[in-house]
């Protein structure tokens, strides 16, 4: 009747909770809903957490919602420290950022150190900013690192930086001038107040942008030159005041009204200018203060390192808002600071920062698009002109109207048809005169005639004229026969040039002649050398020793190379700076003690055990083998096969591999 079933021939129930099991052949299962049969044929529950699975094909699941049939039990699996479910539960065997270890647990995967998570899981295998490598999550993506893959559905490098073609991410010339100009503004801090105050106070004078644009403006009446002197405080040389041109940029081509002062002759006006003030004037209308930043501003306002007649050559910067910079910058955090923002508010105003560098070619590549040296600042002021909070990179190209006053005829002149001699070289230029060699014979003075800035006389009555925005010489002694004369390249690059090479060795270069293709130059007073120009880079300059000399910056700085793996930068200097002692004859750094490297990831131990004027002793921490090195040079050992270590301070030194194309840099422990 109803609910029994014939057991063995006596109708019993069966086949609910606590029951004796049905016959299989009863509806198909000895056990109805969540119940199995035990040992014993009594229906038991099933599913649960830690009961035995339900049946396969019986309706609903084997097991409740979170615990999955291992070893025919139903267990919780997946989760943090839990035990892997099995494979094909899911398809992956632990839930989210986890994988099992060795012992079938799930630990996180995808972390920097940690197993990489399997590669279909949903998700990446590693953490934004690591990749797998061998099973493993590695960092990537970072400056000096390697990038990261397209796998790793992110960008191959983090911002600012770029994939190079040996895989690793180096910095862009944007991420590098940021980098510098915030390091640079650390430094500055508060002192870049001042020109932010001179653009507000130059923007409240409604009248001054209309004077100063009228053909007849004399700019030293017309803005206060002396108060622009009073803010040079030693630490700028020229100062900068921009018309009506594109905000925050330095001083680049012609079109625009922009004029430049050089600071008092006290703060480095460049020498031989003859006005005792040192408040000269240079180019004016010839000068376009501007940038890429798109907005516009009545003035501004730049502070520069070089003198007013040496702002010439390439550039690049970051530009920046000052609300941004303020928020990045911890030397700019002052009360003096926080006043001025809030004044601008309350008027109104945006102000733009530029930090302006040079720009080198460094790396060889020739794109010129490597940070050098820092060279000064704008300020701009104005309504509407807030940059974007990431800042704005910029390139520019400075351009003067040659002039004497800008030095830029100095050097050496020869005629224009080839083969045919005549040879003039000038220096030490002035407003009034400069010093001229006629066909290598003395130097003497030439005079400026009053009636024309381009006409030079020497007591003889000889003429020198300068022609073609002073591009072309025309040379007419008394004989009244002519020359025309242009520059050779490279041109104002005789005399002394003084620097210090990175192994820290003085070193001093004159420059004694110069033809079209070489140079004569004797290096720490030694004997004069040839230098032969390069085939295709026509700055640089090679001895028959190997050294090589390259011109950059606009023939403003020399690279030289010594030939033994050490270079540094040399800047125009006097005879009496350069040394007479060889290069190598200074001091050796004391080095004795531990040095770590990586390679590979792994770091490594050099401990220094000997130092003496011959050589080093040397030997990798764990092992038992000492290498010997001689002493090659100041601060430099090489062993007997080519290895070399140079010490570049005493926290800091390379070793570089015998064929010199690889450097590992160690630091003292």
């Amino acid at each position: 009747d109803g609910a029994l079933k014939k057991i063995n021939g006596t109708c019993q129930r069966c086949g609910g909770p606590n029951e004796q099991a049905c016959p299989k052949l009863a509806s198909g299962y000895p056990c109805r809903g969540s119940f199995e049969p035990d040992g014993s044929n009594i229906c038991r529950p099933c599913g649960g957490e830690g009961q035995t699975a339900c049946r396969a094909l019986k309706a609903g699941k084997q097991c409740a919602q979170g615990t999955h049939k291992i070893d025919g039990i139903c267990q919780q699996c997946g989760g943090p420290d839990q035990r892997a479910c099995p494979k094909l539960v899911g398809g992956f065997p632990c839930r989210g950022s986890f994988e099992p270890d060795g012992n079938k647990i799930c630990k996180p995967c995808g972390g920097v150190g940690q197993t990489a998570c399997r590669v279909l899981k949903a998700g990446r295998q590693c953490a934004e900013g690591s990749t797998s490598r061998d099973g493993q999550c590695v960092s990537c993506g970072g400056e000096g690192q390697r990038a990261c893959k397209i796998t790793d559905k992110g960008k191959p490098c983090e911002d600012g930086l770029q994939r190079g073609l040996n895989g690793i991410c180096k910095i862009t010339p944007a991420g590098a001038t940021k980098k510098a100009a915030l390091a640079q503004l650390e430094v500055m801090g508060g002192d870049i107040l001042p020109a932010l105050q001179m653009a507000v106070g130059f923007n409240n004078d409604s009248g001054l942008q209309s004077r100063l644009s009228s053909e007849d403006a004399d700019p030293s009446e017309e803005i206060p030159t002396k108060s622009l002197d009073d803010q040079c405080t030693g630490k700028f040389n020229s100062i900068s005041v921009g018309i009506g041109g594109e905000v925050g940029a330095i001083i680049n081509v012609e079109g625009e009204a922009g004029w430049v002062w050089g600071c008092s002759a006290k703060s480095g006006l460049d020498a031989g200018a003859d006005d005792e003030t040192g408040l000269k004037m240079y180019t004016s209308r010839s000068l376009n203060i501007r940038a890429g930043g798109g907005a516009s501003a009545a003035f501004t306002v730049g502070f520069w390192k070089d003198p007013a007649n040496r702002l010439r050559g390439k550039s690049h910067g970051y530009q920046l808002d000052l609300k941004n910079a303020f928020d990045l910058v911890k030397g700019m955090k002052t009360k003096d600071f926080t006043d001025f923002l809030k004044g601008l508010e309350a008027a109104q105003w945006d102000a733009t920062l530029g930090m302006w560098f040079e720009r080198r070619d460094e790396d060889g590549d020739g794109k010129d698009d490597e940070v050098g040296r820092f060279l000064g600042f704008t300020a701009a002021i104005g309504k509407g002109m807030g940059l974007d909070v990431g800042g704005a990179y910029v390139k520019a190209t400075t351009t003067q109207v040659c002039d004497v006053d800008m030095k830029c005829t100095e050097g050496s002149w020869q005629r224009e048809v080839a083969g045919q001699s005549g040879i003039i070289y000038i220096e030490n230029e002035r407003e009034l005169s400069l010093m001229a060699s006629i066909n290598d014979g003395p130097l003497e003075e030439f005079t400026r005639e009053k009636k024309s800035k381009r006409d030079f006389f020497n007591s003889d009555g000889d003429r020198i004229r300068f022609r073609k925005n002073y591009l072309q010489l025309r040379y007419k002694p008394t004989d009244a026969s002519e020359q025309r004369l242009v520059p050779i390249i490279p041109p104002s690059v005789g005399g002394a040039w003084v620097g210090t090479l990175d192994n820290g060795d003085p070193v001093g270069l004159l420059i004694e002649s110069r033809g079209e293709e070489s140079l004569s130059v004797s290096i720490n007073n030694g004997t004069p050398k040839t230098f032969t120009r390069g085939r295709f880079f026509r700055r640089s300059y090679k001895s028959a020793d190997e050294e090589t000399i390259k011109f950059r910056k606009n023939f403003k700085l020399i690279r030289f190379d010594d030939s033994d793996g050490s270079d540094g930068e040399l800047t125009p200097g006097r005879g009496e700076d350069i040394p007479s002692s060889p290069i190598g004859g200074s001091v050796d750094i004391a080095v004795l003690g531990q040095w770590e490297f990586t390679v590979n990831g792994n770091r490594q131990t050099e401990e220094f055990t000997f130092q003496d004027n011959n050589g080093l002793t040397v030997r990798r921490v764990g092992t038992e083998i000492d290498r010997q090195y001689s002493r090659i040079g100041a601060n430099e050992f090489s062993s007997e096969f080519g290895g070399t270590f140079r010490f570049v301070n005493d926290t800091r030194a390379l070793w570089i591999s015998p064929d010199r194309t690889t450097v590992f840099q160690l630091n003292r422990k």
